[in-house]
């Protein structure tokens, strides 16, 4: 990607940035996205429209949603929250839906029909979303019976180089997370460097003397391609590559769609009813989350919105901005980043967002990242988040700590 090619879009309620490509609303659908909806926090999200009602139907008596047994949707969808199903209400004459999780009156979403045509869904907590599927193609390992990725191996017997590539189904310039672990530590010959290659790119080098750790890089779909090439090249041998490199996965980064299709009435002055639908489509991008006990960096490139979730409480992770900075041409000397602890009713969370921003430009920063630290004392502060995450941005490491719960 160029830099001409980054488009940022920035909701008027939110500092929070979507991708330019994503898909342009129908005329029957709102979208409203749920990217800071994390496990504990609690933020409203609100969307508006009006109802598909065609010229002839201008003139109604009165409108309110079908019976739940008339809702095929939601009872298809299976919907959760934090692991609890969903169950749904109607009440206000049947021109107020309530989700709420389980017989809790913990409210998810809610979604309100006036007698104007006009309806509001508001998403008040986290939908759950199955974990995005790693693309890479796996096979069986008859020896242990395991699956291991279907990778092609090539010996340059010229430039005694090894790769291991494989071709992943991507589509053009759509969002993807590529994440694995180096664990030199696990081989018997000598350290070599791998480059990490991407379609064309290269992503990075990693050295022989690095310790071992995991890497996940923000990447984007071969242009104009249906697949896109990871490799992984070196000097070393086929073995040095099969025990160095471990745990890849390619998922996808672009947002996921969540269509709830909701039915209502139309009534005309005889009391006649109509039966028409309407959908909402709930949005989310999938979060990085990281489990393992050794350190990790995540490396952005391409994407420029990411939710990050630390699961483990001794987990190290380094974020790194630089290459987020270059396609953005801020210099070295005008990159800032800032942390912000988010508060939720005065109180402090475990979310902190990174916000980076251009010292020469009187602009206001833009939130790149959400940091859920989801382990004991996640909510301790900004001193929590530097003692497991560490920020470089190109040159050095910068944090400019803002903690309310401080001042």
């Amino acid at each position: 990607m160029s830099e001409s090619d980054i488009k940022f879009n920035i909701t008027m309620d939110s500092d929070s940035i979507d991708f330019s490509h994503k898909a342009p609303h129908e005329e029957s659908t709102s979208f409203v996205h749920e990217e800071s909806l994390l496990p504990g926090t609690n933020e409203s999200r609100e969307t508006t429209g009006f109802l598909p009602i065609s010229h002839s139907q201008q003139s109604i008596h009165g409108l309110e949603f079908s019976p739940l047994e008339d809702q095929p949707s939601l009872m298809q969808l299976g919907l959760k929250s934090k692991g609890v199903d969903l169950h749904y209400e109607l009440t206000h004459n049947n021109q107020l839906l309530i989700a709420t999780a389980g017989d809790t009156d913990v409210a998810v979403f809610t979604v309100y029909l006036d007698q104007n045509g006009a309806y509001t869904f508001t998403l008040h907590n986290h939908i759950d979303r199955a974990p995005p599927a790693n693309l890479l193609t796996l096979t069986k390992d008859a020896t242990t019976n395991q699956a291991i990725p279907d990778w092609t191996f090539i010996h340059d017997t010229n430039k005694t180089n090894f790769s291991l590539f494989q071709d992943i189904n991507t589509q053009p310039h759509e969002a993807y997370n590529l994440t694995f672990h180096f664990q030199p530590n696990q081989t018997q010959e000598p350290l070599q460097d791998i480059q990490v290659l991407w379609g064309n790119k290269l992503l990075y080098t990693l050295s022989g003397e690095e310790a071992a750790k995991g890497y996940t890089f923000s990447v984007e779909g071969q242009p104009e391609e249906n697949s896109t090439k990871l490799q992984f090249t070196s000097q070393g041998s086929e073995g040095y590559l099969k025990d160095a490199i471990a745990n890849i996965s390619v998922t996808s980064g672009a947002q996921l769609k969540l269509p709830i299709d909701l039915s209502y009435c139309i009534f005309d002055n005889e009391g006649n009813a109509l039966h028409h639908q309407f959908t909402v489509n709930v949005t989310t991008t999938p979060p990085i989350q990281l489990t393992s006990h050794e350190p990790f960096d995540v490396i952005y490139d391409q994407a420029v919105y990411q939710t990050i979730i630390v699961n483990e409480e001794n987990n190290q992770a380094t974020i790194n901005l630089d290459n987020l900075f270059k396609n953005m041409a801020i210099s070295s000397e005008n990159r800032l980043v800032e942390v912000v602890q988010r508060e939720e009713n005065g109180s402090a969370t475990n979310v902190y967002e990174v916000k980076i921003s251009d010292k020469s430009q009187a602009l206001d920063p833009i939130t790149v990242a959400d940091v859920q630290l989801s382990f004991p004392g996640g909510d301790g502060g900004i001193h929590v988040f530097q003692r497991h995450i560490t920020i470089q941005e190109g040159g050095g490491d910068l944090i400019s700590p803002h903690d309310p719960s401080f001042v």
